[in-house]
């Protein structure tokens, strides 16, 4: 499965920084998709030449780097308006086997997942392992298409 994982590093003097990691699945077929528990993509199904996909995400990478520095405020609004993860189900591991389950609601400004339990309450999160079911990406997708 391909996925991110993101640590952040904030020192005492408030400096901060943030290091990403980042898994894409180029050749995985749509049988070997179906298997996994969670909602899964291939990107090509392997007709995707793996070296100009690393330089082609080296250059945006290099991109949004430049305009984080420049205009960090524009930058985070373009992330919030493309999270893909406001609007759907998600359970949310906080560690220890603790689970939150609710519905996305928002991006805070200031980065935190503002979760909706199903009493209507909304909580921010600002660490945990987010998984989402099909379902909910299958409905995501289709208010998505309408709107």
């Amino acid at each position: 499965a391909a996925g991110i994982l993101s640590e952040s590093i904030v020192q005492t003097d408030k400096t901060r920084a943030i290091a990403v990691g980042l898994g894409v699945n180029l050749a995985w077929e749509s049988s070997d998709l179906a298997q996994i528990d969670k909602p899964a993509a291939s990107v090509g199904n392997g007709k995707i030449n793996p070296g100009k996909f690393a330089s082609g995400l080296a250059k945006y990478a290099k991109m949004y780097y430049i305009m984080g520095i420049a205009c960090s405020e524009k930058l985070f609004e373009l992330w919030r308006k493309r999270n893909d993860l406001v609007g759907m189900d998600l359970i949310l591991e906080l560690g220890n086997e603790q689970f939150v389950q609710g519905v996305a609601s928002a991006i805070a400004p200031d980065g935190a997942l503002i979760l909706r339990d199903a009493a209507g309450v909304e909580k921010a999160y600002y660490c945990g392992d987010v998984s989402v079911n099909r379902e909910s990406v299958r409905k995501a997708l289709e208010l998505r298409k309408r709107s």
